[in-house]
């Protein structure tokens, strides 16, 4: 029996009851072993888009890897483009199936191995327009089972109490249409909202007024484009993108013109969002989950970044000497000196009570006070507020609906309403016969 426990790739020997190592490798998920028990095909990155949770089916990248069972470092197949996951092999052992959308949408294409682990040829093209989540062959390659996960997420707000609780069904949609929306945020002055859409295919970035309104694309780049922030300025836009191959924070004029590149590493950095003088950029890495600070000198170059904690979704108190962060370990809020100091606890859940864990958090408009986004056990959402000082969390929002849920963690505000994406996902079964030609 094969598993993963956590960057490993072990063998279980029933015979032996021990526990052999294949491989050491990030964010490998979906392995399939080979009929002739040589090969092990693999997904790499974007675990989350499979793992019951708020990041199920998302969109970010991941490759096909494959592993020799005897050990060693997994090789990537060369797919010319695109991500690609859910490997199957086929009964002769010398082809591999697979999800990819180097053609847009996601369909099924098959490649082959050789005897040596190596692709030979380009892949081939089995359907077309599928948008298929995962597949699995039967024994005799004759039927394909697949699964098409349909995910679609819309933003919408609602006011923030000031007295008791108040429930989400009272919500005001704001953007409509077949697209999967993960993050939003509000411009300096509240007159726009920035969020990521796949509504034209490859994810860009788009704002709308933040009464609701037509939108309005900001990058149309072929890969993919998420989190966006404007500039206290309201003439900039950071976001985080896959133009170096990997996650990478940069920096355009709203209006159009030349991107600029602010990070150069293969961590991820991921979540951009600017200081309220305009003067840096707060971000996290995706691993090791860290929390930077990069300043921008006069001439309008970006220094190197300077890690401020561990943690990660990083937000800027409004004096903009601070930042409050989501503590991964504990699932609660810490606050960091933007530019020194050490950081310190805010609101930490106690292990195995009914208090909701911190999944997001900002600050209030008094930089007194935090909001943070929570689920439950059940799944969930629920909004909270605490002071910086501590104490007990106060609910302010809850999502009663199962079916009108928010999954994903980020949570927006203008200081008078808060903007969120609210889930309307399905996905469906269906049954395919291959034909041999």
């Amino acid at each position: 029996m094969a598993f993963i426990r956590g960057d490993s790739l072990l063998v279980h020997d029933g015979g032996v009851g021990t526990d052999l190592l294949v491989t050491v490798a990030g964010d490998l998920h979906s392995c399939d072993w080979s009929i002739d028990d040589r090969w092990f095909a693999c997904v790499q990155g974007n675990a989350v888009a499979v793992t019951p949770g708020a990041r199920f089916g998302n969109v970010a990248p991941s490759s096909i890897v494959l592993v020799a069972a005897a050990g060693g470092a997994p090789v990537r197949l060369s797919l010319a483009g695109g991500s690609a996951s859910s490997p199957v092999w086929h009964p002769d052992g010398r082809r591999l199936l697979f999800l990819a959308n180097r053609l847009g949408s996601w369909d099924v294409y098959a490649q082959a191995i050789g005897s040596n682990g190596v692709s030979e040829g380009e892949p081939e093209r089995l359907t077309t327009a599928l948008d298929a989540q995962t597949i699995s062959l039967s024994g005799d390659a004759s039927r394909l089972v697949y699964s098409a996960y349909q995910a679609r997420a819309n933003v919408w707000s609602i006011p923030i109490p000031d007295g008791p609780p108040v429930n989400a069904s009272g919500a005001v949609r704001l953007t409509s249409g077949n697209q999967l929306i993960e993050a939003v945020s509000v411009s300096p002055t509240g007159t726009w909202l920035v969020y990521d859409s796949n509504i034209a295919g490859s994810p860009n970035l788009y704002r709308i007024p933040a009464t609701g309104g037509e939108p309005e694309a900001l990058t149309s780049d072929s890969t993919q484009e998420f989190r966006g922030d404007l500039s206290p300025s309201e003439t900039e836009l950071a976001f985080q993108s896959y133009r170096t191959g990997s996650r990478d924070v940069f920096v355009m004029p709203v209006g159009g013109g030349s991107v600029r590149q602010v990070t150069r590493s293969p961590l991820h950095e991921a979540y951009p969002i600017w200081s309220p003088d305009g003067s840096a950029i707060a971000f996290f890495t995706i691993v090791p989950r860290d929390v930077y600070v990069v300043k921008r000198a006069r001439d309008g170059q970006w220094g190197a970044p300077v890690l401020r904690t561990a943690g990660v979704l990083p937000h800027w108190s409004p004096d903009g000497q601070s930042l409050c962060f989501r503590d991964d370990r504990t699932s609660g809020i810490g606050i960091v000196g933007a530019y020194s100091g050490t950081p310190r606890v805010v609101y930490q859940p106690i292990p195995g009570s009914d208090d909701p864990h911190s999944e997001f958090a900002l600050f209030a408009r008094t930089g007194r006070e935090l909001y943070f986004k929570s689920h439950d056990r059940r799944g969930m959402a629920s909004i909270w507020s605490v002071p910086i000082t501590g104490g007990r969390p106060r609910l302010l929002v809850k999502f009663d609906d199962p079916a009108r849920q928010s999954n994903w963690a980020e949570i927006a505000t203008d200081h008078k309403r808060f903007y969120f994406t609210i889930d309307e996902s399905q996905s469906d079964l269906h049954l395919a016969t291959l034909v041999s030609r």
